[in-house]
């Protein structure tokens, strides 16, 4: 059974910095694991067979993921533009991001992810965020690009499992944030602050992660919101992928990716 309990990350009234701490520590995780690597590898496929040479990143957070793991692409011009957007934009972090990387757009204005403006135009790509959505949300956004036929891809790493919540996200997340804050840099006075001394990003980011967990939907349950987006026109793949690195505690990456079949 699905929970839909509240993570801080998703509170209007938490802190920009505090939320924006947790984002640099899942950065920090990421750089050193291979679990978005096959979820990435399978995008860059489906957007070479549509001939796709945009993104635009959806609940983007602090805006360096897809950046991190499309750099190559956007380099050697097999992808043209990346637009970050989030429906709360770290404005300052994204206009930072689009001087330091040529092919990122940096979108100051809120973007809701279930009414994505017709000037963003490219596949629409979410990367660990879709659990933040309430199911019919979620079909929302799914929708919206089916309706106008665009590319969207969907990655999650929680799992609603016993596994996910005892295993990954109770006591290990508690010390991976101890563990990556002081790899951050800049290091900042609240980072040892609200780690260390009063440890509230610890706390935050652990029960983050169980709720992740409990929010999680399964492959049966996305096949469930496409049912009746049946165009012969537009196909769903929805699956499961294995982590690239099999010691790794997260062993899958969820995915799904709507698209127009391309004309026979």
């Amino acid at each position: 059974m699905r929970f839909h309990l509240f993570e801080f990350t998703d509170l209007a009234w938490a802190p920009e910095f505090l939320k924006f701490h947790i984002a640099e520590i899942i950065e920090q995780i990421d750089q050193g694991s291979p679990t978005l690597d096959v979820g990435i590898d399978k995008l860059e496929v489906e957007l070479a067979k549509k001939g796709e040479k945009n993104v635009i990143e959806l609940c983007a957070g602090s805006g360096r993921t897809l950046i991190r793991y499309l750099k190559n692409a956007f380099a050697d011009g097999r992808l043209n533009k990346l637009k970050v957007t989030d429906y709360f934009p770290q404005v300052a972090e994204y206009r930072q991001l689009a001087q330091k990387y040529h092919f990122v757009d940096a979108v100051d204005a809120p973007v809701d992810a279930r009414q994505v403006p017709d000037n963003l135009k490219g596949a629409r790509v979410i990367v660990r965020g879709f659990h933040h959505f309430q199911p019919h949300d979620a079909k929302a956004i799914l929708k919206s690009a089916y309706d106008k036929r665009e590319v969207i891809a969907i990655f999650e790493t929680p799992e609603r499992s016993a596994k996910w919540i005892l295993f990954i996200s109770l006591i290990p997340s508690f010390i991976l944030a101890l563990v990556m804050t002081a790899r951050i840099r800049p290091f900042r006075w609240h980072h040892f602050l609200f780690t260390y001394l009063i440890p509230i990003i610890p706390l935050m980011f652990c029960w983050d992660n169980v709720v992740s967990g409990l929010r999680a939907y399964t492959p049966a349950e996305l096949k469930d919101m496409v049912s009746d987006m049946n165009d012969p026109n537009y196909s769903w793949d929805i699956g499961v992928l294995a982590n690239k690195d099999p010691k790794n505690a997260i062993k899958n990456i969820y995915y799904l990716i709507g698209a127009p079949r391309a004309a026979s």
